[in-house]
């Protein structure tokens, strides 16, 4: 457990986190993308075995060609869902907000790259800034429903947080 506290010109910032156990992805491995056939591009497959009756939470990012790490549109959950199970499931290539996307190769990893995946665990409230967070920035317009972002530090906004990592690097296999 981490504690934070700040006093500045008579103001405090105080917040409590902790770094959970970590619980790694088994494997990782490609497949080509599901869909229209694309012989240049490859979706990246994980396997996870999650502990029965711990609550547990999960982000990512990813990184291509030693670029830097990059959170996508939705990086974070929780295991309400697969509490206990063991599972694959597809993980996607996070994509940068200041490029153009194209949407045939949105979340696919290009043949014969370099993918760098970050995976982490994080705490509860944690999880609900990242959470709120992501779910704000998909909310866009006059006509969208506003989301208050979750923070965990009393006397300011923002997330005081500790993450138990493992990195993957991995070669895109070729064709």
């Amino acid at each position: 457990t981490y504690t934070l506290n700040i006093d500045v010109d008579g103001r405090s910032l105080s917040a409590v986190t902790m770094i959970p156990e970590h619980v790694p992805l088994d494997s990782l491995w490609f497949e080509p993308p599901r869909g229209e056939p694309n012989d240049s591009m490859a979706e990246l497959w994980c396997k996870i075995i999650d502990p029965a009756g711990v609550s547990n939470y999960y982000r990512y990012l990813t990184a291509t060609d030693g670029g830097p790490l990059i959170a996508g549109f939705a990086t974070v959950t929780d295991d309400a869902f697969f509490d206990g199970k063991s599972f694959d499931f597809p993980l996607t290539k996070s994509e940068d907000p200041q490029e153009d996307i194209e949407p045939a190769n949105f979340g696919l990893f290009k043949r014969g790259t370099s993918a760098r995946i970050k995976w982490c665990n994080i705490d509860e409230q944690h999880f609900y800034f990242w959470n709120t967070l992501e779910t704000s920035r998909s909310r866009q317009g006059p006509f969208s429903s506003y989301v208050r972002i979750a923070s965990n530090i009393e006397g300011g906004l923002g997330i005081w947080g500790g993450y138990s990592v493992s990195y993957y690097d991995l070669v895109v296999p070729p064709k």
